[in-house]
């Protein structure tokens, strides 16, 4: 269990049969299930973070900095800079600047020489030192030719048949097999699954419906801010609702064009949730931002007056901090957990079942009920 672990001061979420840990020293490491330390404790200076899978992060600040990964199964550091999950058990990893795929052992399969590597539709999508876009299977075949300028990456609403891509100045949607399923624009973003989509005409950004005919025009150009979130005037706050700008705030629209909220938010964040939308404001006296939550139809869910409010797609809930206490709230804004933990997270794998906690400087696992669960 984890009291083995000397000096435990808090814990994370598992993934999958590992944790970091710290120590009331501040030092960190990596445990599994029966506290058999893996990795560690490190120095105050080693900050350690959950990649994916068995995948560990080590950031080393003094005396220099460094980065390492670990591999949890086997405590030893891995040589390839392991980057995220590739076809089946593969995995896709960067060499200096340029990105790779290897098996699960580690060997190389396709060697790092592209400039951008990512998965889309079962095929390795990929840039190469020239610039152009392709896509090849998990072998290195070429599947798709190396003559796109530009691939979207941006998939919050993306439906799973279609890829957007650019070619010779124009954007349009194609299938995995690079058949067409739109027509060309100057800009384009991902349809939602009803098919509506935002483009760019010569006027600014609009909203086109199934059939392509544009719904809703705007004057609207990308982006208004090069380096303050949200960068965009006009986007997908959930797949079926968009945010706008007027006037200094932002309200939300259907993607049919009809108004849910007028103008009233500094900002209307992507919660990855369909039906809950993330809200702030921030008060020009303090400059202090307070989250709430809202439902696609204007309901109040979660009143304005959170730190912060995280969503978690997968269990439909709700993460939310207040005077600097978590709680845990669903899609309805009623309370599941109380607001009386120092930390909070939730992994994937073990979800409601097991999440980690801290409180009165003690660190365990409680399942959705409040109940401490076995950490074996």
């Amino acid at each position: 269990m984890m009291k083995q672990i000397p000096n435990l001061a808090q814990m994370r979420a598992f993934n999958g049969d590992y944790t970091v840990f710290t120590t009331t020293t501040g030092e960190q490491g990596i445990a599994d299930r029966q506290g058999n330390v893996i990795y560690g404790p490190t120095d105050k200076h080693q900050h350690i973070t959950h990649s994916w899978g068995t995948i560990f992060e080590i950031m080393t600040i003094q005396p220099h900095f460094q980065l390492q990964q670990i591999d949890a199964r086997t405590g030893q550091i891995i040589e390839k800079c392991i980057q995220y999950p590739g076809l089946g058990t593969d995995i896709v990893y960067r060499e200096g600047q340029l990105w790779g795929v290897c098996d699960a052992d580690y060997n190389t399969i396709i060697l790092p020489q592209y400039q951008t590597l990512m998965v889309k539709q079962g095929y390795y999508w990929v840039q190469n030192q020239a610039g152009k876009w392709g896509a090849i299977d998990a072998k290195g075949n070429q599947h798709l030719p190396m003559e796109y300028d530009e691939v979207v990456r941006e998939a919050v609403n993306e439906r799973s048949d279609m890829i957007i891509v650019a070619k010779d100045g124009k954007y349009y949607q194609i299938d995995k097999d690079g058949n067409p399923l739109s027509k060309q624009y100057n800009y384009l973003r991902p349809a939602t699954a009803e098919e509506y989509a935002i483009i760019r005409n010569e006027i600014g950004l609009a909203i086109i419906n199934p059939n392509e005919q544009i719904i809703v025009q705007t004057r609207y150009q990308e982006h208004y801010r090069s380096n303050c979130y949200p960068d965009w005037l006009f986007y997908w706050c959930t797949p079926d609702s968009i945010a706008f700008y007027e006037e200094g705030k932002f309200g939300i629209m259907t993607a049919q064009g009809q108004v849910i909220v007028a103008p009233k938010y500094s900002h209307v964040m992507h919660s990855n949730l369909r039906d809950v939308i993330i809200v702030r404001e921030t008060t020009p006296e303090s400059k202090e931002a307070h989250e709430g939550a809202i439902r696609t139809n204007g309901e109040v869910v979660l009143p304005m007056e959170y730190q912060s409010i995280r969503p978690r797609k997968k269990y439909n809930i709700l993460i939310i901090k207040k005077n600097y206490k978590y709680g845990l709230a669903d899609n309805r804004g009623n309370m599941i957990l109380p607001m009386e933990y120092d930390s909070m997270s939730i992994s994937n794998e073990q979800g409601l079942a097991a999440i980690a906690v801290s409180k009165d400087g003690e660190s365990y696992l409680i399942n959705e009920r409040g109940e401490r669960v076995s950490e074996n």
